[in-house]
């Protein structure tokens, strides 16, 4: 997929990591990629799916990293998704994929009910955090 159609449906929006997304969109070669439900359905998972998955992450496999500020600002950007998310618990959720050739992806979750985005994580693409990187 390219990124025209994600631009046009959120360039408006205001989300975490917003401003860094939408530069990395403008200036790269992105690839944007979606989950968004089978045979053409909206959102395959309710938002609490999401909720869940992420809650688990974040109790069990970055609480060893805490501490480095890439770690903790994950942790924080993970913690205020998994609060968004269970506002809405039964709505469904679409899952977009923004990859770029800069050094971080980006995890964008949509509230396929309300078109809305839900949140947004910024994830380095080798889990092993370069010198200097925030």
């Amino acid at each position: 997929m390219t990124r025209d159609p994600f631009i046009k449906l959120f360039s408006r929006q205001t989300f975490r990591y917003d401003t860094q997304l939408f530069a990395l969109l403008d200036s790269s070669a992105t690839t944007v990629s979606h989950s968004c439900g089978v045979d053409g359905a909206r959102g395959n998972h309710p938002c609490k799916h999401y909720e869940n998955t992420y809650r688990h992450r974040l109790q069990h496999q970055y609480r060893e990293n805490l501490g480095d500020p890439y770690w903790d600002e994950l942790a924080e950007a993970i913690a205020e998704l998994c609060a968004a998310l269970a506002e809405t618990p039964e709505d469904p959720c679409c899952l977009w994929s923004i990859r770029g050739d800069g050094q971080y992806d980006f995890a964008v979750f949509e509230n396929s009910r309300t078109g809305s985005i839900v949140g947004c994580l910024r994830l380095l693409k080798s889990m092993q955090r370069p010198k200097g990187a925030r």
